[in-house]
């Protein structure tokens, strides 16, 4: 079987899609299925997994839940874009993201052979793409009639993208490399054993709710606080915009920023750190730092945000599944876990075997599955 694997944005950083893309890839590969991967032009070519077909230039401009996309367009007619699908001897097509402009929206109408697309969108239902919908309902329109087989990393992705998924919508989450969170890696130095170390991983922008954990940790009470540290491993557009907040609300001796850092210095901080705080606000369908937090045994602080909550639906410790809004409710669940070592000890035997569902290898499977359903065979 010879799959082509579309992710509407570059390699050039791995977010969310092009995580999923990446991992599962590799997995399918692994299980003897080839692979072909279709992406736009990276700036970095190191960053490409092989064999790959470039397609079209990506813009990172806001996406509509908040977070960052590349909006990709390919000046290719219809029958190249056809053409290059033949050319690569593919039995089926499995696009990402199918909502992200505009190479998908190229391609799924052009493919000669079957479609599958998976899912990845989430936002809360009050949130302001609501009010676009029926842009979305149009465009869905345009490519449902070409889609064979819907997929979606969660309830959340199908319920928001509401008008692709379907009775006959599967349901397989994100994947995670399981394994490459169990190699060990050292300490990091800055993490000291006289301070409770919160570990903040992912973009500095306005849904993850950075400036909502500073104002709650601000609730601390100074003796209290002194007893805790966050290291924001992360950058974004309001980074100037936080670290302002952090110097008013007096937290500098609190918070270590760390800046983007590597895959093997991130999972360093998630094996070594005492908790993960992921206050996000909106814009969620699953959250992939969270099952990564999971593979390490790292407790948990997270936003009650739709895509979250269904991840952490069995959570041992609800009270920590909160809106990060609420300042003094935040604080507090900081304060619990910082001062619990049973609940920590109870929570990581938790997350390391809820996380087995999630691996790669797994996920893979149920993906061929899948697709020898739709090939018949």
């Amino acid at each position: 079987m010879r799959v082509g694997l579309v992710c509407p944005l570059s390699f050039t950083t791995l977010g969310g899609v092009q995580t999923h893309t990446l991992l599962l890839g590799q997995a399918l590969q692994k299980q003897g299925i080839e692979v072909v991967y279709f992406s736009p032009t990276p700036t970095d070519i190191k960053t490409v997994p092989q064999p790959h077909v470039s397609v079209g230039l990506g813009v990172n401009l806001p996406n509509f839940n908040g977070s960052w996309s590349d909006y990709t367009f390919s000046f290719a007619s219809g029958d190249e874009l056809k053409k290059l699908l033949i050319e690569q001897k593919l039995d089926l097509l499995h696009v990402q993201a199918p909502l992200i402009p505009f190479i998908n929206w190229q391609l799924i109408p052009a493919s000669p052979i079957p479609v599958v697309v998976t899912l990845h969108s989430g936002w809360d239902k009050d949130a302001p793409v609501e009010q676009w919908l029926f842009f979305v309902e149009a465009i869905t329109k345009q490519l449902k009639p070409q889609i064979t087989q819907t997929i979606a990393v969660s309830q959340t992705a199908a319920s928001c993208e509401r008008y692709f998924a379907d009775a006959a919508t599967v349901i397989i989450p994100n994947p995670i490399d399981l394994k490459a969170y169990q190699i060990p890696q050292p300490r990091p130095k800055l993490l000291t054993i006289k301070t409770f170390n919160f570990l903040f991983v992912g973009r500095l922008d306005r849904r993850k709710g950075m400036s909502e954990l500073l104002l709650a940790l601000a609730k601390i009470p100074v003796d209290l606080r002194a007893q805790l540290k966050l290291f924001v491993l992360g950058a974004g557009p309001l980074e100037i915009e936080v670290k302002l907040l952090a110097e008013t609300l007096d937290l500098t001796k609190q918070i270590v920023w760390l800046g983007r850092q590597s895959e093997k210095t991130k999972t360093a901080y998630l094996q070594h750190a005492d908790a993960l705080i992921a206050p996000s606000l909106s814009g969620e369908s699953f959250g992939m730092v969270l099952t990564e937090a999971m593979a390490c045994g790292l407790p948990i602080i997270c936003g009650n945000n739709r895509g979250y909550s269904e991840t952490m639906k069995n959570y041992p410790a609800q009270d920590l599944v909160i809106d990060p809004r609420q300042s003094e409710v935040l604080a507090a669940a900081i304060l619990k876990l910082s001062n619990q070592p049973q609940l920590t000890a109870r929570l990581k035997k938790w997350e390391l075997k809820e996380v087995k569902q999630y691996d790669a290898a797994k996920v893979a499977t149920v993906h061929i599955k899948v697709y020898k359903k739709l090939l018949k065979i």
